[in-house]
């Protein structure tokens, strides 16, 4: 059984904050020309990502297209401005990686509650 509680419901003496940052990046794949190209480029950059900035990584959208890429990521922290960072960091990382990637688009934001 899973008991569900509110804040209000939790007595922990202060506000309590969370801020979950998330992205979608959108990727233009160079040297993939079929989907097991694809799979082989974007399941080792999915894990090196979650692993270095320690997010939630997975792929989105464009599933069915070879040469194009979406990924979802998303962070969960105390600071809002620190998840703002990780999120830069990520757009950084792969702008500047001597990978097969080419950002195309992305969009990220950082929520509190």
């Amino acid at each position: 059984i899973i008991e569900v509680m509110s804040n209000k419901d939790l007595d922990l003496g202060g506000v309590l904050t969370l801020h979950i940052g998330f992205g979608r990046i959108e990727l233009r794949l160079h040297s993939s020309r079929n989907l097991k190209a694809k799979r082989a480029l974007l399941l080792p950059l999915k894990a090196r990502l979650a692993r270095l900035f320690n997010v939630a990584c997975a792929e989105v959208s464009h599933l069915d297209q070879p040469n194009l890429g979406v990924l979802g990521f998303s962070c969960v922290s105390n600071s809002a401005v620190q998840a703002r960072r990780i999120l830069d960091q990520i757009v950084d990382y792969l702008e500047s990686s001597r990978s097969q990637v080419e950002i195309i688009d992305h969009q990220l934001e950082v929520i509190s509650f």
